[in-house]
């Protein structure tokens, strides 16, 4: 919790300092979450190894027999191929409106400006594009199952 508030103020402190060379946005948060990303990321970048080696000690994980591994493993590349061979079946606009949304976490407003439509197109093309993606599954799964899965193919 300190590494996160000393990265914030250290951010705030960097945009004060430099507040004549930024730009205006039309999102402010977009751009701080951004900023705050990038902040984040290159302060923790030093502290990996550190952070290995500690990490390796405090974590305790539950010992699996190898045939759990198998079939968790199993499961998993399953049901990616199944959510991938789901999304191949959309069509390139609700592909491209899912990837905006639920991978680059845009608002619908933004991709409305990305794709030059209305944001209402936008959350309809979302709207038709996740009740096509639930019409592909037999038995349907629950959305967080589906959300996690994306979240992993395009990792």
């Amino acid at each position: 919790m300190q590494l996160i508030e000393d990265v914030i103020q250290d951010l705030l402190v960097h945009l004060w300092l430099h507040r004549a060379n930024i730009n205006e946005t039309p999102s402010v948060r977009f751009y701080l979450i951004k900023a705050f990303r990038h902040r984040m990321l290159k302060t923790i970048k030093p502290l990996s190894d550190e952070t290995e080696l500690t990490g390796q000690c405090d974590t305790v994980t539950p010992e699996f027999s190898h045939e759990e591994s198998w079939i968790a493993i199993e499961r998993d590349v399953a049901l990616k191929k199944h959510v991938r061979t789901a999304l191949d079946q959309l069509p390139a606009r609700q592909q491209e409106v899912i990837y905006l949304r639920f991978f680059q976490n845009l608002m619908p407003d933004e991709i409305a400006g990305i794709l030059a439509i209305n944001a209402q197109s936008v959350s309809n093309i979302i709207q038709r594009a996740l009740a096509n993606l639930r019409g592909y599954w037999q038995t349907p799964p629950s959305i967080s199952v589906i959300f996690c899965t994306f979240c992993q193919i395009f990792s």
